[in-house]
């Protein structure tokens, strides 16, 4: 799933981008192969291996700090059992450039077994 930031989106510091993401898991999913959220060439969040029969979702924050730097922040919930959830989170610094696109984009994979649908990713920009 994929969004593309126009260019001049995050104008001014401390402007940010709030991404949702949420869909579903149906069948056995052992194991799962590079959850991964990124903007631009940036890695924000990349998890494996989690049980998934159910639901996920996950919430995401890109705050411009600079011309060319930003905070980003990731939290990932997963329904792993139908009962429990596994929380997991990531905070880091990213260096994109802000005056051109940017992609915000979330990928999962599978080793095998079941299968994942990403239903909906909603951005929503700071004035």
């Amino acid at each position: 799933m994929t969004y593309t930031l126009p260019g001049g989106s995050l104008a001014r510091d401390g402007q940010y981008v709030d991404i949702v993401c949420f869909g579903t898991t149906a069948g056995y999913v052992a194991a799962i192969n590079g959850i991964q959220f990124r903007i631009g060439s940036t890695v924000i969040s990349e998890y494996d291996s989690f049980l998934a029969t159910g639901k996920f979702g996950f919430m995401a924050k890109i705050i411009r700090t600079g011309a060319a730097t930003q905070k980003c922040f990731f939290r990932w919930l997963v329904n792993s059992d139908g009962a429990g959830a596994t929380n997991m989170s990531n905070y880091v610094t990213s260096t994109e450039a802000l005056s051109g696109a940017l992609a915000i984009d979330i990928n999962i994979a599978l080793y095998a077994g079941g299968t994942i649908t990403q239903e909906t990713m909603i951005v929503e920009l700071s004035g």
